[in-house]
């Protein structure tokens, strides 16, 4: 019923905004956000629902941002032809995209859903894509790779996948799939409670090698992983080829201040004379 109210609201606002203003929406920003609504952390949007939504939007032809908010069991996935309503019409033209889509139940087939969204995201600069608390892992991991790669003019991303089953080579597909994206320059990766080694921090700074344009990264890997001096430092000098790398954050670690003071000396001369290494929250300290 909820998004049958939406779909009438947002064509009678098309129309209105036709009639006055003579012109489709220009630059229009747009947020659509549900909260929790029961004591479950559950909302009542459903599959259907959240279809109707994009149903109605699919007239908003010349949106440039948009933020959906669908978190905590509200969807579990989006069905064919409804992508094939709003994919055409709305994310052509964007250049923001902020999708929250945590904690559902998005398999396989949604991540297919996802990747047919995105192929149609030609200008789309800043995607900031939630799938924290889904169920990625090694078998579909392929799949959100392919759909990141199609947006070759991506500039900025922000991918939270934690809470997921991100193994070592699971998190190598994904990075490595980026490389289609020459653009980008800021890459933000939260990948707390995932199954990701020391192992998988190394592989997955020789896959960060080939963004020639990073600027800047900062990377979040999980609140009992065991990086240390040893680890931080090789990861770090993976890096090194990427001359255009001024910020990089390594969040939750076990390097001691002493020893990250040494790599903030080793590195800098080695990167961008602007090189700021940022070790966010140090474990070893609260220890």
């Amino acid at each position: 019923m909820l998004g049958k109210i939406f779909h009438y609201i947002f064509k009678k606002i098309v129309i209105i905004n036709t009639y006055w203003v003579g012109l489709p929406f220009q630059n229009f920003y747009f947020q659509l956000k549900f909260s929790v609504q029961d004591q479950k952390n559950k909302n009542e949007i459903g599959n259907e629902g959240a279809e109707n939504i994009f149903s109605a939007l699919s007239d908003c032809t010349n949106l440039s941002s948009l933020k959906i908010f669908l978190p905590n069991d509200c969807i579990s996935k989006i069905s064919t032809s409804t992508n094939q309503i709003i994919s055409q019409k709305i994310f052509s033209n964007l250049s923001d995209l902020y999708l929250c889509l945590g904690k559902n139940q998005i398999n396989f087939e949604g991540l297919e859903s996802l990747a047919l969204i995105l192929n149609k995201c030609t200008n789309l600069q800043t995607l900031h894509l939630d799938l924290s608390k889904n169920k990625i892992n090694n078998e579909n991991a392929q799949k959100l790779g392919e759909s990141l790669s199609k947006c070759q003019n991506l500039e900025t991303l922000y991918l939270n996948i934690s809470d997921n089953q991100i193994s070592n080579e699971c998190l190598t597909v994904i990075v490595s799939a980026l490389q289609d994206c020459a653009k980008l320059s800021t890459l933000k990766l939260i990948l707390y409670r995932n199954l990701i080694s020391e192992e998988g921090l190394l592989n997955l700074g020789s896959a960060l090698t080939q963004l020639k344009n990073l600027f800047k990264l900062e990377l979040h890997i999980s609140m009992d992983n065991k990086i240390g001096y040893y680890e931080a430092d090789k990861f770090i000098n993976n890096l090194i080829n990427l001359t255009k790398i001024q910020i990089l954050t390594l969040d939750n670690n076990l390097v001691s201040t002493e020893d990250q003071l040494k790599l903030q000396e080793m590195y800098e001369n080695k990167l961008n004379l602007r090189f700021l290494l940022d070790f966010g929250l140090n474990l070893k300290e609260e220890i």
